[in-house]
């Protein structure tokens, strides 16, 4: 058992069918029959526990009714540490990873001499999701829910005024807390004629992956343009120029705007999901297909796609299976321009640019990169452009790939593939 205090990397709402499978090999039985309750409930239990002077920790609510924590005693028992916790571990976020769940709870402990028959009330509210779900939009949920009910009950005493009631009353709201966020992802609640409960689950979306200059946008989403003049400056001055070919160095020239600016436009919509980055199209690239590949083979809504998305304007769409047989023969040595020449893909009727950006959008396609790396001191050959030759070389440290160095000097391939083979001592690692 640890507390848990990082982020989990698995998408949040994920409840993968080998749950449990893995639950039965790291915990047993009992638990694996408890981790079974997250396939037929809603992804979130809710529950409300109290201390009781004489039984101790007891679950007065929860949602579903016969939740988790009813279920499983024994899970309770082991937990029950944690779900009322000492004084001061009150009035904090605590979240606790055990037997394939993860608890979030927010303890807090109410002081009132007249009041509370030992003084204080302790009590926590939260919820229970499978361990394979990001915590981090969840807390402050709970931490709002908690601080709602310690309002009521400091203005009528909502949890204490009445054992039954309150059991009822706090049952119905989890109730609706759990239904709105699994359905809707908010929730709008009257408590009475004074109180509201308003909760939004706002999803944490991952860090978008670095951006560089020599990478293509590529739409992957359309733009809604009705309010395109209320957009943010720089993107209205990109968005036009992202059209799945130039790259972004390119764009920010075309567009007359700073590298740096658009690099953090790219950003903003590929974490907004609207676009994906590939890489420069070529037909000196070399590209081969990855495991993934047997996708097309099998998504039905992916081969329609394809089909679409490929087919030159005016052309009869080609088979699925043509197409399919086209990316199977890509390979490790062999260009993408003698690669067209030998299957003659203008008279497939397929579009190659759009051929090979579905593959690497969906991942079952990858472009084979080239690092040009000099070894030693260079030792030009006859009849080349000394200075230039030299300019090329001082980048060629195997850490970066024809395309990088081609965009950080504006030179084509062409310009630098022949400085890289007229050096003897220069090598090409393709990976």
């Amino acid at each position: 058992m640890c507390i848990r205090d990082r982020v989990s990397t698995q998408s949040t709402g994920s409840r993968p069918k080998r749950l449990l499978q893995a639950a039965r090999r790291s915990y047993g039985q009992a638990e694996a029959a408890v981790l079974c309750h997250f396939r037929m409930q809603p992804s979130i239990n809710a529950f409300y526990v109290e201390f009781d002077n004489k039984l101790g920790p007891t679950v007065c609510a929860e949602y579903p009714h016969e939740g988790i924590l009813r279920q499983d005693t024994n899970l309770f028992d082991s937990l029950s540490e944690y779900l009322i916790p000492k004084s001061d571990c009150c009035n904090k976020l605590l979240t606790v990873t055990a037997f394939g769940v993860t608890v979030i709870g927010y303890p807090i402990q109410l002081q009132d001499d007249d009041r509370y028959e030992r003084n204080h009330l302790l009590f926590n509210v939260g919820f229970i999701i499978s361990d394979d779900m990001v915590p981090t939009p969840y807390e402050p949920l709970v931490r709002k829910l908690a601080h709602y009910l310690q309002a009521l009950e400091i203005e009528s005493s909502f949890l204490s005024r009445d054992p039954g009631t309150t059991k009822a009353d706090v049952e119905k709201i989890l109730g609706a807390v759990v239904e709105g966020l699994d359905k809707e992802g908010c929730v709008h609640l009257p408590v009475d004629d004074a109180n509201i409960i308003h909760l939004n689950l706002s999803l944490k979306l991952p860090d978008p992956p670095s951006v560089y200059p020599f990478q293509v946008p590529i739409r992957v989403r359309g733009f809604d343009t009705s309010d395109f003049g209320e957009w943010d400056l720089t993107l209205q001055q990109i968005i036009p120029h992202i059209n799945g070919r130039s790259y972004i160095k390119q764009i920010a020239e075309r567009a007359d705007v700073h590298l740096q600016q658009v690099i953090m436009g790219i950003k903003h919509l590929l974490y907004i999901g609207f676009i994906k980055l590939i890489d420069i199209f070529q037909y000196s690239n070399m590209y081969m297909v990855t495991p993934e590949f047997t996708q097309l083979a099998e998504n039905r809504d992916m081969q329609e796609e394809c089909v679409r998305y490929v087919t030159l304007p005016g052309h009869t769409p080609p088979p699925i299976t043509e197409i399919f047989q086209l990316y199977s023969q890509l390979k490790p040595g062999v260009r993408f321009g003698d690669f067209c020449g030998r299957y003659n893909t203008d008279a497939v009727g397929v579009d190659n640019c759009r051929l090979i950006a579905f593959g690497i959008v969906n991942g079952f396609l990858r472009r084979i990169h080239h690092y040009p790396v000099q070894i030693g001191s260079a030792e030009l050959g006859a009849r080349i452009n000394a200075k230039q030759t030299l300019d090329i070389l001082s980048h060629l440290t195997g850490t970066r790939h024809y395309d990088e160095v081609c965009c950080l000097l504006g030179r084509s391939f062409a310009d630098v593939d022949a400085a890289v083979r007229s050096v003897k001592n220069c090598v090409i690692i393709a990976k």
